[in-house]
């Protein structure tokens, strides 16, 4: 019983701590124990191994049918060892050193230990061959642990014979079943010649994020449509190419697809997009749009795209990193969001919180039934100041009827204490209906 309370006494560890300092609650220290827990030495081998130089301790005395070390850890449920290898973080470098070496522990530790290693891989022309090799000398079939997987590939012309195409990389991996998550770094033609296999090699991708590259249009939807099971896309740090493709109008898109992020480097490319959208037949009538550094004026595409879309869209969030974006901002087009029922404001540190979120909160339409339920801030400044005029107006705002009735929860999320100490004084009303929410940022 000692074992698995053990177990989880290690899970409520603070995380990235690299050590194991935590003990059952109730439970006598190891001094006060006649004879230690039974994993507790095994584990503490596990993360400190440089005490044991010769690694065939642990096979030996842990993987042996007679063991009663062995007994034990063979016998924990996957549940459990999944939420346990789970609370390491792999991209601390200690702790996905102590990920890998729970593998050592018996055998079926391996299938987890291999799961949450490699979970999340990213692939280049520095990471590729190493993965490769691993993989083919595993006794386990390591592609197939792979959830998130992130392809950055150039496929230049003048490669030299060694050098794999991505084809060829795609074939060696096999079908990937579990990757839900695909970041794809490529140029335009690289795309287009490989999007059908790229669709069948990751057949249930939900999640497809296209990185730092310029791309045509034609090719973002045809890449789209490649993924029968996308329901998420992302255009992080994309320059969209002007459209001179003909065929725009016909792109038919998976059903399930709901949710865009955008990061795009120019404003033009926010033009291109959604003009090309409202091109299509069907327009994809998207629930969740998430932007970046973009101006939402009625008349402007994306103003277009809001109005024709009505109340399908029930989640909208704005981030701005220019100092000068969002400062008096007018979106006009927000009152074409008549199904919002979440909006997310991140704002540049540099923007006065109350007043912007007022002024977007002023531009949404009234209605005799409001749908806005959740209205999150989130301030990436550790040293704002508290001005408690703006916020107690904000609070007024909440107050008015066309969001007392709606509005549940008013969350935000700060770096700064003085900020969020201040909140309780200012906001009132808001606290009083208990809707108000604050968070303090990491």
């Amino acid at each position: 019983m000692h074992d698995y309370q053990l177990l989880f006494a290690v899970m409520s560890r603070p995380r990235g701590s690299g050590y194991f300092t935590a003990r059952p609650l109730g439970c006598p220290s190891r001094s006060q124990v006649a004879r230690p827990l039974s994993l507790f030495p095994l584990l503490a081998a596990l993360n400190h191994p440089e005490t044991f130089q010769d690694r065939s301790f642990l096979l030996d005395n842990f993987d042996r049918p007679d063991s009663p070390e062995c007994g034990v850890a063979q016998n924990l449920p996957r549940e459990i060892l999944d939420l346990f290898v789970g609370e390491f973080q792999r991209k601390d470098r200690v702790e996905r050193r102590t990920i890998g070496q729970f593998g050592l522990v018996c055998q079926n530790w391996l299938p987890s230990s291999r799961y949450h290693l490699f979970g999340d891989v990213d692939l280049n022309e520095h990471t590729l061959k190493p993965f490769l090799s691993a993989a083919d000398n595993s006794l386990f079939r390591i592609p197939s642990f792979i959830q998130s997987l992130g392809l950055s590939f150039a496929d230049r012309e003048d490669r030299d014979k060694e050098t794999m195409g991505l084809g060829e990389i795609l074939c060696r991996l096999g079908a990937l079943p579990l990757v839900k998550t695909l970041r794809l770094t490529m140029k335009d033609d690289v795309l287009v010649r490989n999007y059908t296999l790229l669709g069948t090699t990751f057949p249930n991708t939900s999640s497809l994020v296209l990185r730092n590259v310029p791309l045509a249009l034609g090719t973002i939807f045809q890449t789209i449509s490649a993924f029968p099971s996308v329901e998420r896309v992302a255009l992080d740090w994309v320059e969209l190419e002007s459209p001179h493709d003909a065929l725009l109008s016909s792109y038919q898109f998976p059903p399930k697809w709901s949710v865009l992020s955008l990061d795009l480097l120019h404003d033009h490319s926010e033009r291109h997009l959604f003009t090309a959208f409202l091109s299509l037949n069907p327009v994809p009538a998207l629930s969740s749009l998430s932007l970046r550094d973009l101006d939402i004026v009625e008349n402007s595409p994306i103003g277009r795209y809001l109005s024709h879309i009505g109340n399908a869209l029930h989640h909208l969030r704005l981030e701005s990193e220019v100092s000068t974006r969002y400062r008096n901002p007018h979106p006009t087009g927000l009152r074409f969001c008549t199904g919002l029922r979440r909006l997310d404001l991140a704002l540049h540190e540099s923007s006065d919180l109350a007043a912007t979120t007022l002024s977007f909160l002023s531009y949404l339409p009234v209605q005799s039934r409001p749908t806005l339920t959740h209205i999150n801030v989130f301030d990436p400044s550790s040293n704002r100041k508290h001005r408690s005029t703006n916020w107690r107006r904000l609070d007024n705002k909440l107050a008015e009827e066309q969001f007392v009735n709606s509005v549940k929860v008013f969350s935000v999320e700060s770096k700064s204490p003085a900020l969020l100490e201040g909140l309780a004084e200012s906001m009132i009303l808001a606290q009083q209906r208990r809707i108000l929410r604050v968070v303090e940022a990491r």
